[in-house]
């Protein structure tokens, strides 16, 4: 019995003593009402404050303060609480995602699409840093192709296509098949236009467009294949058959 009241004893004097290492609690108080009030300058004041004196012992509020630095506009210290958040293991994939959007908002696309590379390998198959990375090489690649930047559009949606997710690696194809069959569309029309003026013209044209409706139909076959639900890609097909179709009579 003696040497169970000593562990309980020795039990709340441990307790109290980790509650004594707790430096600055006013701090994290204070950061907690500026936070509530909106006012993020003086909640990451409070927070860094409170997490210096105890050495960034505190994973969730090495996280908030990142967000209150974020908010703030204080990049810089975003970045560095993030990683501490990162670090402790403490919401990774969403420090990761709003440590990104912290380079995007300063306009850094480099780091922001390299962090969420860094982010889909620490927390594979998370949902929001594949539509992240998604997005940014679908919107790229757009970008491109507006461009007339063929081969780099080309080199963005390979990105997306590289994907593991299927429903994103289907999208891929099918922008990227959509895109190769409208170039073989124009293709085809500057060839129709001197179909009776030069004959070797037109015949080279008709094979350039036919070898570029083929392969966009192979990537439309392998976007349906990859997921049996994109309809953009069976409707795409659809269209590339008569195509071929009618190129060929």
């Amino acid at each position: 019995m003696k040497k169970i009241l000593l562990l309980v004893v020795s039990a709340l004097m441990a307790g109290h003593v980790f509650a004594q290492e707790i430096q600055n609690p006013e701090a994290k108080n204070a950061g907690n009402a500026a936070w509530k009030a909106k006012n993020y300058v003086e909640a990451y004041t409070q927070w860094d404050a409170y997490l210096k004196a105890n050495n960034y012992s505190d994973a969730a509020c090495c996280y908030n303060a990142a967000t209150a630095a974020n908010k703030a506009k204080k990049y810089a210290e975003a970045i560095a609480y993030y990683d501490k958040a990162i670090a402790a293991k403490y919401k990774v994939a969403s420090a990761y995602s709003a440590k990104a959007k912290v380079y995007k908002a300063q306009g850094d696309e480099a780091k922001y699409i390299a962090e969420i590379e860094t982010a889909m390998k620490a927390v594979p198959n998370n949902a929001t840093l594949e539509k992240m990375y998604a997005t940014h090489y679908l919107l790229e690649g757009q970008e491109a192709q507006k461009a007339n930047k063929v081969a780099e559009a080309e080199a963005a949606y390979n990105k997306v296509i590289g994907m593991t997710n299927r429903g994103y690696k289907s999208q891929g194809m099918t922008i990227m098949a959509q895109m190769i069959f409208n170039n073989g569309v124009k293709v085809q029309e500057a060839a129709t236009k001197v179909m009776n003026t030069d004959k070797e013209k037109f015949e080279a044209g008709k094979a350039e467009a036919l070898a570029a409706y083929n392969k966009a139909l192979e990537l439309c076959m392998q976007a349906i294949s990859t997921s049996n639900t994109n309809t953009d890609a069976t409707e795409l097909k659809a269209q590339i058959d008569t195509a071929i179709a009618n190129l060929n009579k």
